[in-house]
Order: C-alpha cells, then sequence, then structure tokens
C-alpha cells in the first residue's frame, strides 16, 4: 500500500492488573502484515505511558504526509461515563 502509516500497540505487562498473555503477539502480528502490505509502521510493544506518548505524537505529526493511517492497540481498556480509555501499563484501578 502507498503513502500508508500505522502504529501498533501491544501491552501484556501490566503493573497493577492482570496481566495479558497474547497482546504483543497481536500487535506484532498486526505490524509485520501491515508492513508486508507496505505500510511505514511504527510500534510500541510494553513500553511505559511516557514513551508511548512520544510514540503518538511522533505518528500525529507525521499524518499528513499520508493518505491512509491505521492505528491498532492490544491491551486493557475501559469505558469510564461513556469514554473510552486504553490503559497504560502503570495504571491503578481502585475502583
Amino acid at each position: 500500500m502507498k503513502n500508508a502509516i500505522a502504529l501498533t500497540i501491544g501491552l501484556n505487562n501490566y503493573q497493577n492488573l492482570n496481566k495479558l498473555d497474547n497482546a504483543v503477539n497481536d500487535a506484532t502480528a498486526i505490524a509485520d502484515a501491515l508492513e508486508n502490505l507496505g505500510f511505514v509502521v511504527k510500534r510500541a510493544i510494553d513500553q511505559p505511558i511516557r514513551d508511548i506518548d512520544v510514540v503518538i505524537d511522533e505518528f500525529i505529526t507525521e499524518l499528513a504526509n499520508y493518505h491512509l493511517a491505521l492505528f491498532y492497540f492490544a491491551g486493557h481498556g475501559f469505558q469510564i461515563e461513556g469514554e473510552n480509555i486504553l490503559a497504560g501499563l502503570e495504571v491503578n484501578v481502585t475502583s
């Protein structure tokens, strides 16, 4: 695919939640498949939220240079009062 970019995030090793077994494998498999299709792929695998924020900022900055963009997240997520939240490795959920 010409002129396409993707960001894949995979988080297994949560500090305060149940660790996941396959999120990293899923994100890696998606990233590999997209690269085979010609996407420029940015990856964030089991990184702390500060590092993921940097990768997301870089991805957003580069979007204007591409005709197609894809975002893929594998990890824990929540919905709170109708808002969807993707959980970073350090998230601490008490209620």
